[in-house]
């Protein structure tokens, strides 16, 4: 009876899809994922950026069942694969609508707004250009990890600050989230 049953499922083919590995329980952002937080399953194609995500550190909550995607996880070698002559930083936004928007490697442009208290101009100021998008998240949600905030943004995303705009962006974050337009190629 066991003969029968192993030679049947030998010719039984694989069911049609690829297996990815996904979240085997709510994977908390902030936590390095270890091989007991992952399994497999199988999807019926393989969705764009999956990686190995043993050791990477999500930014965002991820739900068990979800393909592990490098935009969600901030692995050790994030500041190695920023460009030369760029900082890393943590960049708030103002419309979180904007994050639908963004991939890991978009080029974005960051403004304020240059009106004060009363002051009925509505004026923007561009303060970097060019910022590499090398991660996204939201801070409701790393605000459990190695990250703390004392007051609440709307959305974050982790960019690659040209070094020679890093002081102007550090004071402008001080004041409001930035106002994200996603640079388009020239």
């Amino acid at each position: 009876m066991y003969v029968g049953l192993s030679i049947v499922q030998t010719l039984r083919p694989d069911p049609p899809g690829v297996e990815v590995t996904v979240a085997a329980r709510d994977l908390p952002a902030g936590t390095p994922i270890e091989a007991d937080d992952v399994e497999t399953a199988r999807l019926p194609t393989e969705p764009p950026g999956v990686v190995d995500p043993l050791g990477l550190t999500p930014v965002v909550t991820i739900p068990r069942g979800v393909p592990l995607t490098e935009s969600m996880l901030l692995g050790p070698g994030l500041v190695d694969q920023a460009p030369p002559g760029t900082v890393i930083a943590p960049v708030h936004v103002a419309d979180v609508s904007v994050l639908d928007l963004l991939r890991v490697g978009d080029r974005v442009d960051l403004y304020t707004h240059s009106s004060g208290a009363g002051d009925s101009t509505r004026d923007s100021t561009l303060v970097c250009s060019g910022v590499m998008v090398m991660a996204i998240g939201s801070d409701e949600e790393v605000r459990g990890g190695p990250l703390k905030f004392d007051t609440p943004h709307a959305a974050l995303f982790y960019g690659a600050i040209p070094l020679n705009e890093a002081s102007v962006f550090t004071g402008a974050a001080a004041l409001a989230p930035f106002q994200v337009v996603v640079a388009t190629a020239s």
